[in-house]
């Protein structure tokens, strides 16, 4: 198959600007990942008590008890469990994440100025421009 003449400086423009995607995001997500953790190490230090009790012998009345009188503990811990874990498929699929951020900048070159982030993608074209 052949592929079609692409012109190399709109392609290394193309991939300047999905790598700017990519940091930002990964600067966006940063913050989560922390909040995930430590939401999660709180939950595990408060359901340490029932840790242990159901560590001695396993009851469904004990489990059912720690989701009852810990319910917040147990809300924060699904939260932050799956957070983590959406995180973790992202970046297992690296293809699916590439294709994701050319179509979140094909979206934000089409709504053009009207977008907070095309100041920045439209001022990586001019920096290359400028270099050559």
């Amino acid at each position: 198959m052949l592929k079609p003449k692409t012109d190399t400086s709109s392609s290394a423009l193309r991939d300047r600007q999905i790598q700017f995607l990519r940091v930002w995001r990964r600067r966006r997500q940063q913050p989560r990942i922390w909040l995930a953790s430590l939401g999660l190490l709180w939950s595990l230090w408060d359901l340490r008590a029932e840790w242990l009790l159901m560590a001695e012998q396993f009851t469904w009345a004990a489990l059912r008890y720690a989701m009852l009188y810990h319910l917040l503990t147990w809300l924060v811990l699904i939260v932050c469990l799956t957070s983590l874990l959406g995180i973790l498929v992202d970046r297992c699929w690296p293809q699916r994440r590439d294709r994701r951020l050319q179509h979140q900048l094909d979206r934000i070159l089409a709504v053009g100025a009207r977008h907070p982030l095309w100041q920045r993608l439209h001022s990586l074209g001019s920096e290359g421009s400028s270099a050559s």
